[in-house]
């Protein structure tokens, strides 16, 4: 029995509720469901009202085809460019093969 104090709320340590359902269907099992045709069906409307001037379809579209990088992926692709720039500029210790960013003379 779930505990209450003389005001009806929950007493610390005695949650109210189950809690939010379990999700019973999960994203690879909806695209089951769908199939790929009715996919490329939801697709093609969201694009077409999204030309249209669908702001909401623009943005569903805008934020799967480009998702936001976190600050992790930004920080990792500045590292690696920093590196590629290193790599370009760093003397060949052997002439006779280039590097994969040195072009051959």
């Amino acid at each position: 029995m779930v505990e209450r104090d003389d005001r009806g709320r929950f007493v610390k340590g005695h949650a109210g509720g189950p809690g939010r359902p379990a999700q019973h269907v999960t994203l690879p099992k909806l695209r089951d469901m769908l199939g790929r045709a009715k996919i490329d069906q939801l697709i093609a409307v969201i694009t077409e009202q999204a030309l249209g001037g669908c702001t909401t379809s623009q943005r569903l579209l805008f934020e799967r085809l480009y998702p936001a990088m976190g600050a992790r992926e930004q920080a990792i692709l500045e590292q690696v460019d920093e590196l590629k720039e290193m790599l370009a500029t760093a003397p060949n210790p052997d002439h006779s093969q280039p590097t994969p960013l040195h072009k051959a003379a």
